[in-house]
């Protein structure tokens, strides 16, 4: 088979799929990515072929704001929704289709797969007849996400005539649930396959040098504010500093050149990337903003984590790892740097926290790996890719 890809730009949209995507490719079929051009390096040094589509990720974060310039003074906890309602639902799909419908048509391929926040890859499907699957990165998102989305998406719906759905055609063929049942608050809305969640952010040939920790007498924490939501990089020195104060060491993802962050104490190494997956497995504790991935990524290493929402879908992903019981939430507005040695302090002694976080772990293992979903992809192409719905 030829199965197509396609992300939104960005790690946290294109991580979660390459473990999918070796799978198939290690099944004998043949895969492309579509996404951003700024993520094309991210998918070669993965493997596999990438073919730019649409936006880069700078150029949605500014038209996002060009045109809707409100969205500074949204709440964090609303944006989401708001930018469903705009950048995902119509300013980067209405410049992706161009692209993503000129692959189709040349590449032919068997079966698309995508995400949730990209609307062009379903509309496509729909109009070439083409089997699709959307493949979470995280819990099931509220209805009202994807239905922001999918009314903003309508008119592209219509000037392509076919008939809009409520759902943007997200849900229209498989869903692929890397969600662990302890941290879902919904079940998805169609035909849901599990498959565990793969360490997408480890790539081939990727190791972990034991030096990497500082040496240090107290519990070695690892740092990320992901890499869309670092303008402020003092908050990573402040974690930083909060560790250090505890006797313990901290390795930092900060989504930037490390020397921007400024000041850090011994105990603390920076670095612009880092395989968080690979630093779990080492780490006691985990600080991070509460994207998908790394909440998915605490999840799969059984991490304790401390979530301070910045914004997106955070709190949303905060809220399943919290439900799950692994992770303390610290909100934004809170954070200081005595609240983060006391969070760390209580993570420490928490044996309970301990305990959730592993048994978040044993779930996930008990879920059918990318590899044991093949064959029911295959047979859901060959069955012509029929709507669930019917």
């Amino acid at each position: 088979m030829r199965i197509l890809f396609s992300t939104y730009p960005g790690l946290g949209h294109v991580n979660p799929l390459l473990p999918l995507a070796r799978a198939l490719a290690d099944a004998g079929h043949i895969v492309r990515f579509a996404t951003g051009a700024d993520s094309c390096q991210r998918v070669s040094m993965a493997g596999f072929h990438p073919v730019p589509a649409g936006l880069t990720l700078a150029a949605g974060q500014h038209l996002v704001l060009a045109e809707y310039p409100e969205l500074r003074d949204v709440p964090s906890e609303d944006r989401a929704e708001f930018l469903f309602g705009t950048l995902f639902g119509e300013i980067a799909p209405r410049r992706r289709l161009p692209d993503l419908l000129a692959i189709a048509r040349s590449w032919q391929p068997d079966l698309i797969v995508h995400e949730p926040t990209e609307y062009a890859a379903p509309l496509i499907a729909e109009l070439l007849d083409i089997p699709s699957a959307l493949h979470a990165w995280g819990p099931v998102l509220p209805h009202a996400l994807i239905r922001a989305g999918a009314r903003a998406a309508e008119a592209m719906w219509v000037e392509h005539a076919l008939s809009p759905r409520d759902d943007g055609g997200m849900y229209r063929g498989l869903y692929l649930d890397i969600c662990p049942r302890s941290m879902q608050s919904d079940k998805p809305p169609t035909r849901a396959i599990a498959l565990r969640p793969g360490a997408g952010d480890v790539l081939p040939g990727d190791r972990w040098d034991p030096a990497t920790f500082p040496e240090a007498s107290g519990p070695a924490v690892v740092i990320t504010f992901g890499s869309i939501f670092h303008e402020d990089t003092t908050g990573l020195a402040m974690v930083a500093r909060a560790v250090d104060i505890l006797g313990g060491a901290s390795v930092i993802a900060a989504g930037r050149p490390p020397e921007s962050i400024g000041d850090l104490p011994e105990s603390a190494r920076a670095f612009r990337y880092l395989p968080i997956s690979l630093a779990l497995e080492h780490g006691d504790a985990f600080v991070t903003h509460g994207g998908a991935s790394s909440i998915m990524a605490a999840a799969r290493s059984g991490c304790p984590a401390l979530v301070i929402p910045q914004g997106a879908d955070h709190h949303l992903n905060a809220a399943a790892a919290y439900r799950s019981g692994f992770a303390r939430l610290l909100p934004k507005e809170e954070f200081t740097q005595e609240r983060i040695v006391s969070e760390l302090r209580h993570i420490q002694g928490d044996a309970l926290l301990r305990d959730r976080a592993r048994s978040a772990r044993s779930e996930i293992e008990a879920m059918p790996d990318a590899a044991d979903i093949v064959v029911e992809l295959e047979s859901y192409v060959c069955d012509g890719g029929r709507d669930p719905h019917v």
